[in-house]
């Protein structure tokens, strides 16, 4: 389910949530019949129990989207640098003989499209087991970099900022692999479904002498809700669903080795 949710689009999105919104009070008419009606009399204190509980999901909800949000942000960030420090690694190189500098654009180029091919794929499904498909373009890299010569002052700098670019890059794509394997714990999704499910039925115990209005109220309240369990879902894994984060910036880099 939470899968299915993960890939919807817009309108997909939209028509989901015509759905809940249309069944959520045909639910409630079904299960508040007549012949159970008075198992949801309520008073006044019922309703400011029912307002107190609302504010503490909403509380945990927000909290909870909130961190997963800027995730997700800092998820890009992290894709952005690690691509930035590529770029700039293929600069340096460019100060050392054309012929050496070659090597290094050909073995970055290989690792970029291997980032591309191979690695990005497995993110967007979730397959943590083969992730660490672009480690040997990256330790050719390595061995470039070192096999560079070094005969004059200014080429030893170059290959201290080099060396310093190609850290950055191993620490960057090692976060990159770690917010790809994100998750919520288990125990967090249970109390954050359970709690939807219980504000939604907490509302039963609001009255309201209209019928219209109470299954309007009642509609209104499955769709705010499937928006915030929605939310949380999409903003989970920033690498996987309609809104993850893709690999735009590295197929820009590799452009520059074409």
């Amino acid at each position: 389910m939470l899968g299915f949710l993960e890939n919807l689009s817009s309108g997909g999105l939209i028509i989901t949530l015509m759905c809940v919104m249309v069944c959520g009070p045909f639910l409630e008419l079904i299960l508040r019949r007549r012949m159970v009606q008075r198992w949801f009399k309520s008073s006044d204190s019922i309703v400011s129990y029912v307002q107190m509980l609302t504010v503490f999901y909403g509380l945990l909800l927000g909290l909870v989207a909130i961190d997963l949000w800027q995730k997700q942000d800092a998820a890009e960030l992290n894709a952005i640098a690690e691509s930035d420090q590529v770029r700039i690694l293929d600069g340096l190189a460019q100060y050392f003989p054309s012929g050496d500098a070659g090597v290094v654009s050909v073995a970055l180029g290989d690792y970029t499209q291997a980032v591309i091919k191979k690695e990005w794929p497995n993110m967007l499904t979730g397959n943590a087991g083969v992730m660490f498909e672009a480690s040997p373009g990256l330790d050719l890299v390595r061995d470039t970099i070192m096999d560079l010569p070094v005969t004059t002052m200014k080429q030893q700098a170059l290959m201290e900022q080099m060396l310093t670019s190609y850290n950055s890059i191993v620490q960057d794509r090692q976060q990159r692999l770690l917010d790809s394997e994100r998750r919520l714990p288990a125990v967090l999704w249970i109390v954050l479904l359970l709690g939807a499910v219980f504000i939604w039925v907490a509302t039963w115990f609001i009255p309201s002498q209209y019928l219209r209005s109470q299954l309007l109220l009642s509609s209104i309240t499955s769709g705010y809700l499937y928006l915030l369990v929605y939310l949380v879902v999409v903003l989970e894994h920033p690498f996987i669903g309609a809104w993850r984060v893709d690999a735009t910036t590295f197929q820009h880099v590799l452009q520059t080795f074409h």
